[in-house]
């Protein structure tokens, strides 16, 4: 192979890795990400668990949620608990956002699941 030949073939491989598009995985269509091709339906039932796993967490957390808060209504009345019971409101505040958040994250799984749908 001569100079020229070495050259374009070094020139093609930089530039593939230049312009080669990197994504995150939210960004693939979901067959792409998850490496499925076009078997959708177990891109379905994956979502589907994903869904189920996210939910599990967030009654999780509304749980602890619901006993810091109940801790903390206790606690206020007791002598010099004050503090613990704030404490206890604040670990209630952070599992309801916790809450909150996987609720937006199964809300987004749910959309994807109802695009991946209509595709098919």
């Amino acid at each position: 192979m001569n100079s020229t030949g070495k050259t374009i073939i070094t020139l093609y491989l930089f530039l593939s890795v230049l312009t080669y598009p990197t994504f995150t995985i939210n960004a693939l269509p979901i067959s792409t990400a998850f490496g499925y091709g076009n078997n959708y339906q177990i891109e379905l039932d994956e979502i589907q668990s994903q869904i189920h796993r996210k939910i599990n967490e967030k009654n999780m957390h509304l749980g602890k949620a619901a006993r810091a808060r109940d801790e903390g209504d206790r606690l206020q009345f007791r002598d010099g608990h004050l503090i613990d019971a704030r404490r206890s409101w604040q670990n209630a505040d952070f599992h309801e956002q916790q809450a909150r958040n996987l609720d937006n994250e199964i809300r987004a799984l749910e959309e994807r699941k109802a695009r991946l749908l209509q595709l098919n």
